[in-house]
């Protein structure tokens, strides 16, 4: 079995702030002192949130990353 490594990456020019993805998976995310959204140190929460997450932020800023068991059966990046 192979492991699941989720990597997320936040795109500093195209985030607005909206907090969108800190409401979705606050696990993953956290607003700097900038306001802008930066991926946290924490575990992160589901891929299934992760998506949520992706998909809400106005800008698609945001962008995953996914290897492993779950990459293969195509829950991957989007």
């Amino acid at each position: 079995m192979t492991s699941v490594q989720i990597q997320v990456v936040v795109d500093r020019d195209r985030c607005i702030g909206s907090g969108n993805c800190v409401f979705w998976a606050p696990a993953s995310f956290e607003l700097d002192d900038e306001g802008m959204s930066v991926p946290a140190e924490r575990t992160p929460d589901s891929l299934e949130a992760l998506q949520v997450a992706v998909d809400g932020c106005p800008t698609k800023a945001i962008s995953i990353e996914v290897t492993g068991t779950e990459a293969a059966s195509g829950t991957g990046e989007q």
